[in-house]
């Protein structure tokens, strides 16, 4: 699969369409867990500073063209017009096509109950395992917990919604894991899309979208925390 060299790290040159169609086929047969990461702008200085990161991005199966700034990167470095795969429009989506036979873990996001009776609501089809990791620590003892509980529920695809860069790293730690038996299939690190999702977090206007000013949306509704990133 091509990917476009942005320096730091390589993005995958794909459409939302070719990358729902290669999870489709890697479900339940997958030798090693495949990665997807997401890369936006926030991400970019722990990916400059820190090499683990760098690593990770650049070893996993799927480094997706998610924020606006690493899709103009993209389209600057390419030379011509790249899709953007935004984890928040790829996840409802490709809920819609998996069978029921397709466990599915998430890891992380801000209130559980509503998380299992939105997507239930919404998927009537999903087979969910929800897993909260609130009160762990980032200890050997958990995360081996935690690659036990993904085993013994059989999981296929595990949703990682931590924020960055603590979903990226226990996905290396998930995928890097010698595993014996049922192993996930896929370990994604979608960070707010399950929140956005459930109405948890709003996202910006569909005028902001296409004119690629998501970012201006998020910093004039929340100036603190996003300042720094822009």
């Amino acid at each position: 699969m091509n990917k476009i060299n942005l320096g730091l790290i390589k993005v995958s040159e794909v459409t939302q369409e070719i990358v729902i169609k290669k999870i489709q086929q890697n479900l339940l047969k997958s030798n090693v867990p495949n990665l997807i990461v997401t890369p936006n702008a926030g991400h970019l200085a722990s990916i400059e500073n820190n090499k683990l990161i760098q690593d990770i991005y650049n070893n996993a199966e799927l480094c997706l063209i998610d924020g606006w700034p690493i899709a103009l990167a993209a389209n600057i470095a390419s030379k011509r017009k790249k899709s953007r795969v935004a984890g928040s429009d790829l996840l409802p989506n490709l809920l819609k096509e998996l069978p029921q036979n397709i466990r599915i873990g998430i890891i992380g996001g801000k209130d559980q109950t509503k998380i299992r009776e939105q997507l239930e609501n919404l998927f009537p089809n999903i087979n969910l395992q929800l897993i909260d990791t609130s009160t762990w620590s980032d200890s050997v003892y958990d995360i081996r917990r935690l690659r036990e509980l993904v085993q013994n529920n059989a999981l296929s695809i595990v949703l990682l919604c931590l924020g960055h860069p603590k979903q990226e790293i226990l996905a290396n730690q998930l995928k890097n894991y010698d595993w014996v038996g049922a192993r996930p299939d896929w370990i994604m690190c979608v960070g707010a899309s399950i929140d956005f999702l459930i109405g948890e977090q709003k996202r910006s206007p569909k005028i902001f979208s296409k004119l690629g000013l998501e970012w201006f949306y998020r910093l004039i509704t929340n100036p603190k925390k996003f300042f720094n990133r822009y």
